[in-house]
């Protein structure tokens, strides 16, 4: 009788890598705040996040390289600060 081995050729799942879009690292929440106010009249809604004690805004996360640059132009374009952080 043959058995089946179809648990043992299957090959690990892949973590998708996303990417994540944050603004620059402020000390004051009233300069994170602003700068939130800023993105918000200029139709882009960040998330203001609490990360070890310094504020930073939160865009999104996209799930290619290429979304990721994409909307890191277009919130540069608006002026404002953001970077592309890699998430595994």
């Amino acid at each position: 009788m043959a058995e089946n081995n179809a648990t043992e050729a299957q090959e690990p799942i892949k973590k998708a890598k996303a990417y994540e879009i944050t603004s620059k690292a402020f000390e004051k929440r009233s300069e994170a705040a602003g700068e939130a106010a800023e993105a918000k009249i200029k139709g882009i809604a960040p998330v203001l996040v609490i990360e070890g004690g310094m504020y930073k805004l939160f865009y999104t996360t996209e799930p290619t390289k290429a979304a990721a640059e994409k909307l890191l132009k277009t919130i540069k374009d608006a002026g404002l600060s953001a970077e592309i952080k890699g998430l595994e």
